[in-house]
């Protein structure tokens, strides 16, 4: 591959600033900075010296005041009675009646976790008596409720019921995606209690983004620097509402900016704030003149299309007349290079050196192939990764692709609220893109309960259709992108996803697929199989974050390579040839593998 061509790639992508976030400084081979390089690099230098040396006298009483708020009163007390379990059954699928619970069970204790997964898991308790509140079930992956004969709709596993009852039953149905699951703890919560620790969590919430918001101001005004110092001295709602106001003429971006770009020709750059407001996106390519773009937006959810872009173009833009920040649009042809990696689970300084190495790579687009968080539900969570993975998603084109955790506890219905809003950015679960010879296919078997795409299902009629379409035949390499792999040997009692390996393995067979790309077991494993005289490569890179496998290997599949330790994934296309590198999180690259056309 021509070195000068990534060498310029990577040059742009190393912004001081992204390595900064991403908590590793490295010595460069200094070129001309790109415009907005300065800036970009004094305002990594201010962060850092505020959080060294302090913020202005007004700013850190504030950020202290903060940091001394008394923890939110927990209202919530362990049930005290007995539980009974018993299997269910696959087939009973997402929603069921309760004469689905088997009459047989077996006494446990809680908390309870036991096999096999994508399976529910019935309990029962013994009778009980309770005032009008809220019960909250901790459970691997989410539950369903009855009380008595009546099923309680729940919101993010919390069951609110107006009137209280008399000796009656309590029945939850966990739902098991992922290997052991079960039933941790059941909570109560009087009305009252629940309605004081709702609002004062919502009220700590605020407070907590209005910290972000005045810590992320270089020269605050006199107006907020007066309302700080008085919810410094009596931080309650009233005077957190006047400090909100202050900042109000602010919108803070909680998520992004991130870059989607399904062909080279467009790119489509989304963001979030903490509040509606009207906002300013200016590009220019290729160095030519500054233009605005449309930003639609839907409360505090902004996007901005950006179309006509030539393959390769160098694109820069600026949010409200900020920093500059660049990316490259797609390319057309080959040599180009991409980044895997799965299973980040917010795993902290692990996911920031994993997004370090990969800031150096430059990679043409990065795809995530599940489980970036570890709680679908939590929003700060989602903050979080988006904000160690702020220096790459920013300036590199990115994907992420539903695992069985982007849908914790959302088992009323399977939609995931903020997986929807930050990751797929308007699309479906399941989608394709084109990249030079290479055709990329995503899908998402978690949509549904147990995790599988069936035969008939709308994902499975695109799927068919997408592999018989023009641009599927016509690539070179084609790579199916899905959490749950079809073949594992780390996790000790799985040998990978068996719906999903007999689903996948006619169409690998039948449209040559070249690649499939998982996570969903914390280690890197590669196997290569034939079918019909065509070889087709398993991944697993589920090491860029979350907690690594551990027990010992499952006797089957023998996969070619299975390594524990943090890591992602480098591809590099040419125009003959596939390279393929695992690199770990200390840019120790421990497996190369190449395929030739």
């Amino acid at each position: 591959m021509p070195s000068n061509d990534l060498d310029a790639l990577t040059l742009s992508r190393r912004s001081l600033l992204g390595l900064a976030a991403a908590g590793s400084f490295v010595p460069l081979r200094w070129t001309e900075p790109w415009p907005g390089e300065a800036a970009l690099w004094r305002g990594a230098l201010e962060v850092e010296e505020m959080e060294r040396f302090g913020f202005p006298a007004a700013v850190q009483r504030v950020v202290e005041a903060h940091a001394a708020l008394k923890p939110i009163a927990n209202p919530w007390k362990p049930l005290v009675c007995k539980w009974s379990f018993a299997l269910g059954l696959p087939s009973e699928g997402l929603h069921t009646g309760l004469s689905e619970c088997p009459p047989e069970r077996t006494a446990v204790e809680l908390p309870h976790r036991t096999l096999p997964a994508d399976t529910p898991f019935w309990y029962r308790s013994s009778t009980i008596s309770l005032e009008a509140g809220a019960i909250a079930v901790q459970a691997d992956d989410g539950a369903q409720l009855w009380i008595g004969s009546r099923r309680v709709a729940g919101n993010q596993s919390v069951f609110v019921f107006d009137n209280g009852f008399d000796n009656e039953t309590l029945t939850i149905r966990v739902l098991n995606k992922a290997m052991y699951g079960g039933l941790s703890s059941v909570l109560f919560a009087s009305t009252g209690g629940y309605r004081r620790w709702t609002a004062e969590r919502a009220l700590r919430e605020r407070a907590d983004l209005a910290i972000l918001k005045l810590k992320s101001l270089r020269n605050p005004s006199r107006r907020v620097l007066e309302a700080a110092e008085r919810w410094a001295d009596r931080p309650s709602a009233q005077t957190l509402e006047d400090w909100e106001g202050a900042l109000g003429h602010l919108a803070f971006p909680i998520v992004g900016p991130s870059i989607l770009s399904l062909s080279p020709d467009r790119a489509d750059i989304v963001w979030h704030t903490d509040r509606p407001s009207k906002q300013i996106l200016t590009c220019r390519v290729n160095g030519g003149p500054e233009s605005s773009v449309p930003v639609s937006s839907d409360r505090g959810s902004h996007r901005a299309e950006l179309s006509g872009l030539p393959p390769k173009a160098v694109v820069a833009y600026r949010i409200n007349g900020g920093d500059e920040t660049r990316f490259r649009s797609l390319p057309a042809k080959p040599p180009f290079r991409f980044t895997v990696w799965g299973d980040a689970h917010v795993g902290g300084d692990r996911f920031r050196q994993v997004v370090a190495q990969m800031l150096r790579d430059a990679p043409a687009f990065t795809v995530g192939v599940g489980d970036a968080v570890d709680d679908a539900t939590n929003f700060e969570r989602w903050r979080l990764f988006f904000e160690i993975g702020s220096p790459l998603f920013q300036t590199t084109p990115m994907y992420l692709i539903g695992g069985n955790h982007e849908y914790d506890h959302c088992f009323e219905d399977l939609k995931s609220p903020f997986y929807e809003a930050f990751a797929l950015r308007g699309t479906k679960p399941w989608y394709a893109w084109s990249v030079a010879n290479c055709r990329f296919v995503a899908l998402d078997p978690n949509v549904q309960f147990p995790t599988s795409i069936d035969l008939g299902s709308e994902q499975y009629r695109w799927l068919v259709e997408e592999l018989e379409s023009r641009e599927n035949r016509l690539a070179q390499w084609r790579f199916l992108l899905i959490h749950q792999p079809p073949f594992s040997q780390g996790w000790t009692g799985y040998e990978g996803d068996l719906p999903i390996r007999q689903r996948l393995e006619p169409l690998i067979e039948r449209y040559k697929i070249d690649f499939v790309i998982s996570g969903h077991t914390h280690d890197y494993e590669r196997l290569t199989r034939t079918y019909g005289g065509h070889p087709c490569t398993f991944l697993v890179v589920g090491g860029a974050g979350g907690g690594l496998e551990d027990g010992p290997l499952s006797p089957q599949p023998k996969m070619d390579k299975v390594e524990r330790r943090h890591h992602y994934g480098r591809f590099t296309i040419e125009e003959s040839r596939v390279v393929f590198e695992a690199i770990a999180s200390d840019a120790t690259c421990f497996d190369t593998f190449v395929r030739q056309s």
